[in-house]
């Protein structure tokens, strides 16, 4: 399987890449290292073959750790997050996948109960 690449960016995202910097309402800017980690984890997330969602903490621009995620089936992520937001983030595509699987297990059975003579 080959590692998909997202072909649209958020500002965040461009941002993150550009290493444009932000200020936060104190305004402190954020460490470069703590910029260069954040920006590995996320490339890191989005290059790993695995079909589980990544998650990871950085600190943002106050220095407060944050939370993101990467779901690589859908592509999706959340960034600079709570704790609490990231785990409702990974419980909405858990039951969103769940309830897929259900409704295709359930096509399946359908169409081998009209197969069968």
């Amino acid at each position: 399987m080959k590692p998909s690449i997202k072909s649209s960016m958020t500002w965040q995202e461009y941002q993150d890449v550009e290493l444009i910097s932000r200020q936060s309402p104190n305004g402190k800017r954020p460490k470069f290292g703590e910029k260069l980690n954040s920006l590995w984890q996320t490339i890191l997330a989005h290059l790993k073959v695995s079909s589980e969602p990544q998650v990871w903490q950085t600190r943002n621009a106050a220095g407060e750790m944050v939370w993101n995620a990467y779901n690589p089936t859908t592509g999706q992520s959340i960034e600079q997050v709570s704790e609490h937001e990231v785990r409702v983030w990974l419980e909405e595509r858990h039951y969103q996948y769940s309830l897929t699987a259900n409704e295709n297990l359930q096509q399946l059975k359908m169409q081998q109960l009209c197969q069968m003579p």
